[in-house]
């Protein structure tokens, strides 16, 4: 099962907002500065960009066989979602994306007054919500340690960078085959108690019985 943890990044250009008036070309921008991180994190082919990220990622041939016996239609995912285009990793099928496949994505993203015009400030800092979803064997704890070591790997006089981490953060798993068997059985078991049970209550002679084919107002009614 692929699992989401929250991590926010945030940049600091500044002790405070500032007129761009004053410093506009000569200040560190924190929003600036975290769009260009934010364009790191993915690489052109789509795979993101933190070191190590796919080591513990199983190989394609592990799940596609299984993803290929999913009823999938692309256009009605993209209107069901309201996506324009499937995107993400190159090389892989959009379910393989979706639940094969780790990713990240922004969640959110902020700089400045969201509760008056801008009046022409700098933002002093800019955050964003980064979302990593992750797949069975990698371990978040790991990627969170991967995103520090990018993230120092980045950084640039003129700004300060800090990194939280969700305390609800969560390692993916994979559902045992047992409990899916297991899952099955009681399905059939239900069934088999509804039939047996529709089977008693339409006997001959009983209050919900009819005729076979009979409109339901005859219930009750002997034949």
């Amino acid at each position: 099962m692929v699992r989401g943890s929250v991590t926010a990044l945030t940049v600091h250009g500044g002790e405070r907002d500032i007129h761009s008036g004053v410093v506009s070309g000569a200040a560190a921008s924190a929003p600036v500065e975290l769009c260009r991180l934010l364009g790191l994190l993915s690489d052109d082919s789509g795979r993101v960009a933190l070191p190590g990220f796919y080591d513990a990622v199983a190989d394609r041939g592990a799940n596609l066989a299984a993803l290929d016996t999913l009823p999938f239609d692309l256009l009605a995912w993209l209107a069901d979602t309201g996506t324009f285009e499937a995107a993400g990793e190159a090389g892989f099928t959009v379910p393989e994306r979706l639940w094969a496949r780790p990713s990240v994505e922004v969640a959110r993203l902020t700089a400045g007054r969201t509760d008056a015009p801008a009046l022409g400030l700098i933002p002093a800092k800019a955050s964003a919500d980064l979302l990593f979803r992750l797949v069975p064997d990698q371990r978040a704890d790991h990627v969170a340690e991967q995103l520090r070591t990018w993230l120092d790997g980045h950084r640039r006089p003129g700004f300060t960078y800090a990194l939280e981490f969700s305390s609800t953060i969560s390692d993916p798993y994979r559902t045992p085959e047992r409990f899916e068997r297991a899952l099955a059985s009681s399905e059939l078991l239900a069934v088999a108690a509804m039939v047996i049970l529709s089977v008693c209550l339409r006997q001959r002679g009983s209050p919900e019985s009819k005729p076979v084919g009979a409109p339901h107002p005859s219930t009750g009614v002997e034949g």
